[in-house]
């Protein structure tokens, strides 16, 4: 008897496949941009709306169209899509497929159906997978990617996340991938790549958890692709508050605005910041994003 989770991932993989042959019929334009994709909740709003924001502030030319992909069981208010709209980029805002909750395979689905149809649409640069609570602060970042010649570029896991000796696998907080890789990633190989995690996979694995940070990092392999990791990536990543550890993560900024940066309270520990402030969790993150923003 074939599993629930199975029928999913097979009827998924059917679906984007089928899809695949559309796309393909649609010419790739020459142009060459940064495409930022989020996914993301209505319960996210406010750090997703600075995040937006600190990419208006710095107004990198490198930056074209930003997709937007909302879970369904928790949209947006009328009033806060027209927020986002009313944001000096180009914004579009999309139902996510199958969701957009932390890990699992319909998060999983979700991303890498969104990423194969914009690597058709959107040219030839790159694809930005970024995460609600993201900040940038420089525009480095962006001119380093469009100068490099590269498939995938991404930091490895730092204060959090899982760990597997065998191989470094992506942050997927912010991460970029050309579109002509995400292209040519096969399809067929999204069925493999989780059973080969189900069965040596160093953590907990199940279906409604397996990170999407180590399934994209092993199906990248799978279809040998070797990510290139940087140490800095001029922005900063927050870190979810409901961990015993920082309120965020400090390890990728360098540049002119470091200083600045450093003087905010981001080294203070969770326990201690929520004490101070006696505010609800998102609350608390949302406060330090606002610092954040308000340095640049």
């Amino acid at each position: 008897m074939t599993s629930p989770s199975r029928s999913f991932l097979e009827g998924a993989r059917d679906n984007l496949r089928q899809q695949e042959r559309i796309w393909e019929e649609l010419p790739v334009g020459s142009f060459s941009r940064i495409t930022p994709v989020y996914f993301t909740t209505g319960k996210h709003f406010e750090m997703l709306y600075l995040s937006l924001t600190s990419l208006q502030i710095l107004g990198s030319s490198h930056i074209g169209n930003v997709w937007i992909y909302c879970d369904a069981d928790d949209p947006w208010t009328g009033r806060q899509a027209e927020r986002l709209l009313q944001l000096d980029l180009r914004i579009h805002l999309c139902d996510a497929a199958y969701g957009c909750n932390w890990g699992g395979l319909r998060q999983i689905m979700t991303e890498l159906t969104a990423m194969k149809q914009l690597s058709r649409t959107e040219g030839d640069g790159y694809l930005m997978k970024v995460d609600s609570d993201v900040v940038f602060l420089n525009n480095s970042l962006f001119d380093q990617v469009m100068r490099g010649r590269f498939k995938v570029l991404a930091n490895k896991p730092g204060l959090y996340g899982f760990h597997d000796n065998r191989m470094k696998y992506i942050q997927g907080g912010c991460f970029f991938i050309s579109n002509s890789c995400m292209r040519s990633l096969d399809v067929d190989k999204v069925e493999t790549t989780t059973k080969s995690i189900k069965e040596d996979s160093p953590f907990s694995s199940g279906d409604d958890n397996m990170p999407v940070d180590y399934w994209f990092t092993r199906y990248l392999h799978e279809n040998g692709v070797s990510p290139r990791f940087r140490e800095y990536y001029y922005c900063l990543q927050f870190l979810p508050l409901d961990l015993p550890s920082k309120s965020c993560s400090v390890l990728h900024v360098e540049g002119g605005l470091l200083q600045e940066v450093l003087s905010l309270p981001y080294s203070l520990r969770f326990e201690e910041y929520r004490s101070s402030l006696g505010e609800d969790l998102e609350d608390i993150r949302v406060k330090i994003m606002v610092d954040a923003v308000d340095a640049l």
